[in-house]
């Protein structure tokens, strides 16, 4: 199989718009074959208007204990310098978000240049105040999707926020650590999840 698309609807996995099972898909997965997102038409404005030439995400991390799925960590991305990339470590700037409420933390980072900034540097938009729109709906969708891959102990999931839904462009079992540690409490939820 060359390309393919894996999506959860109404509590069903779908791979190529077919009823699926957790076992075709990660059989597909093992081969070595990549996940490819089509291009999103429109994100939505409250994450726009931050940087508008970077499709701007969050990586939200779930952790599976005990059969029970939990979200841990948030850190929205956003790209800057007209470079497409939201990716921090690429030169963008990461934000981390209160779990409980969705709140953007007052300052974000960025790590290439060092730099801790109120506001984006390019938008002058500032960070404190504002929060992914359908965060709850972005949370909830991780929680759900983490269930169908249980035999995995955390992923960091990647979220666009579109108009009126939210697009898992990927999940991630070999996530930063850092997404975990920028946030409080996450040092002590790193010490419960990750012994």
């Amino acid at each position: 199989m060359d390309n393919f698309v894996v999506r959860l609807h109404d509590g069903e996995l779908y791979l190529l718009n077919k009823i699926t099972t957790e076992a075709a898909v990660n059989d597909v997965v093992a081969k070595g074959r990549w996940i490819v997102q089509e291009k999103l038409a429109c994100q939505h404005p409250d994450m726009a208007r931050f940087h508008e030439a970077s499709i701007n995400t969050v990586r939200l991390v779930t952790v599976c204990d005990n059969g029970s799925v939990h979200p841990i960590a948030a850190l929205a991305r956003f790209g800057q310098g007209g470079r497409m990339k939201d990716n921090g470590f690429s030169g963008g700037i990461i934000v981390p978000i209160d779990i409980s409420t969705g709140n953007f933390s007052e300052y974000g980072l960025m790590p290439v240049q060092k730099k801790k900034v109120s506001a984006h540097p390019d938008s002058g938009v500032p960070f404190k105040g504002s929060r992914p729109p359908l965060w709850e709906l972005a949370v909830s969708k991780a929680v759900d999707l983490h269930k169908q891959f249980y035999n995995i102990h955390s992923i960091g999931w990647d979220i666009a926020f579109l108009e009126d839904d939210v697009c898992f462009i990927e999940g991630n079992d070999n996530w930063h650590v850092v997404d975990i540690q920028l946030n409080e409490p996450g040092k002590e939820l790193f010490k419960k999840y990750f012994k």
